[in-house]
């Protein structure tokens, strides 16, 4: 991965913005934004912020953007506790399932460009997932149709996680985990001899289908699924910080992994995130606030930043709205398109429209088109906790004066 300078602008009034100055220098000059217009904002993040980093949360970057324009940018608490070393803005962050969107929207370049169609089966281009089988408890029986590009964007294919142990399904992947398979050739060979959960597009089941889809773009491209992304995802939105592997010139910018107590679940030195492995499309990626910054804009402007398209109107359209069939429903009972999960019913936390995702790690975004809002929170705590999400976003929404029916 490669430095990019770059300059948050403080900014005192609403016309914050975040620029590019230069790709060639080693050197990173980041600034918070506190945008004075917005002072309601300014105090309920910082105070819920510190009040969960006392609890849980070693250290956290956020950054709000409202009607164009970032009003609030700031990190607090520490990248590096035991050696004393504060949370920057251009720490590394383990993103795991915010992974997802970004391989998403790869895939949908896919489609625009005729390579595939979105309602192919997943077997035309990866046969060895020709004969999947949907579990029974009498006996596995062959799957009624195979499972679809789309049905795997929005998680109704039937593959399961394993990590949540929940039915007998998961019991079987954690026996001889895909995701422990050292390229994406080992990772499909031991996911084809796991049964679906149930018949493809009839149901919601959360599992690896974006690392199958990472696999897809293998096969379609010719390329390296992480060489793909460089090309096509990364550099044409400067995202230079982004990848796989963190470098041993950037090791000094990645954390460790926290849980409870404050205690290291993963140090600095034995993460996985600093050797080449398999590339999980559901959950390998590390980046930086502003690099998932970068992503965010291209989708909540519809596919293009600062005149770059990466893609078109019509596939970002896909993944801020439900593709789930009629009557299947996501965690929640909310919709799921094609890379986010979507708000169809209005709750106290969220607006009908919202769309949003998170990683295990505990980072997470969200946005509201109808109100031109978007949020990314970035931490490093497992197991999972959305305290951050949970706490500011209806935070967020009351201090701009944000209501809903």
């Amino acid at each position: 991965m490669m430095h990019l300078l770059t300059v948050f602008l403080w900014t005192g009034h609403a016309n914050a913005e975040i620029a590019s100055v230069s790709e060639e220098s080693s050197e990173i000059a980041l600034v918070e934004i506190h945008d004075v217009t917005y002072p309601k904002v300014e105090r309920v993040v910082n105070r819920t912020v510190r009040r969960i980093q006392r609890r849980r949360i070693m250290g956290s970057v956020v950054l709000i953007s409202y009607k164009g324009d970032v009003i609030y940018l700031d990190r607090r608490g520490w990248q590096n506790k035991k050696i004393k070393q504060e949370m920057e803005l251009d720490t590394l962050f383990r993103m795991y399932s915010l992974s997802k969107p970004v391989t998403s929207a790869a895939v949908l370049q896919l489609a625009e460009q005729g390579l595939i169609e979105l309602e192919d089966p997943i077997d035309k281009y990866i046969p060895e997932l020709s004969n999947l089988e949907v579990y029974n408890p009498l006996g596995n029986k062959p799957a009624e149709q195979q499972p679809t590009i789309g049905q795997l964007l929005c998680h109704s294919a039937g593959f399961s996680y394993g990590f949540f142990g929940v039915g007998p399904v998961d019991t079987l992947y954690n026996l001889n985990h895909p995701l422990m398979a050292k390229d994406s050739d080992g990772f499909i060979e031991r996911l084809a001899v796991l049964p679906l959960v149930f018949e493809p597009g009839t149901d919601w089941r959360y599992g690896v289908s974006i690392d199958v889809l990472g696999v897809l773009i293998e096969r379609v491209t010719g390329q390296s699924f992480g060489e793909y992304l460089e090309a096509n995802i990364f550099e044409p939105l400067g995202m230079h910080d982004t990848g796989f592997v963190v470098s041993e010139e950037d090791v000094d910018r990645l954390g460790p992994m926290y849980t409870r107590f404050g205690v290291e679940l993963e140090s600095v030195a034995e993460s996985p995130f600093r050797t080449e492995r398999f590339e999980s499309g559901g959950g390998g990626l590390v980046s930086t606030m502003y690099d998932y910054h970068q992503f965010a804009e291209m989708i909540v402007h519809q596919g293009t930043v600062d005149g770059t398209q990466v893609l078109s109107e019509a596939s970002v359209q896909l993944m801020q709205t439900n593709q789930l069939a009629e009557g299947v429903r996501a965690v929640n009972g909310d919709g799921f398109g094609y890379g986010f999960q979507v708000q169809i019913e209005a709750n106290n936390q969220s607006p009908v429209g919202e769309y949003t995702w998170d990683g295990i790690g505990s980072t997470h975004f969200w946005a509201s088109p109808e109100h031109d809002l978007y949020v990314i929170t970035l931490a490093q705590y497992m197991p999972f906790i959305p305290v951050m999400k949970y706490s500011l976003r209806p935070r967020i929404y009351k201090a701009l004066d944000i209501e809903w029916q």
